[in-house]
């Protein structure tokens, strides 16, 4: 009988989040339990910043994804309705920047 991976990854996410004393990793970068949340972080990250992230990984030392500015850009953001997304949030971003600083 195999390991439910969903069951595996709620139970992750359910241990670190309440687990004051995790032993984490030692590089200081948001950890993302899951792939999604990764990719989300990902997009906002591209919304957020002119020098975004540009990809993320699985790292080796506590094995959750995290987000890098170098390597390889991810085919997520080559996707046309993600730059869309990108785009249009910036454009509301800037907007409401500017509107607040009047």
């Amino acid at each position: 009988m195999g390991v439910n991976l969903l069951q595996y990854n709620k139970f992750k996410i359910y241990y670190l989040r309440i687990n004051k004393y995790s032993m984490g990793c030692s590089n200081n970068k948001k950890p993302y339990y899951l792939e999604s949340e990764a990719q989300e972080a990902l997009i906002r990250s591209n919304i957020r910043f002119v020098k975004a992230a540009v990809n993320y990984y699985v790292c080796d030392q506590c094995s959750e994804y995290h987000l890098t500015s170098k390597g390889e850009t991810n085919l997520l953001l080559n996707d046309l309705s993600i730059k869309e997304r990108i785009n249009k949030e910036r454009q509301l971003q800037d907007w409401s920047e500017s509107f607040g600083r009047r």
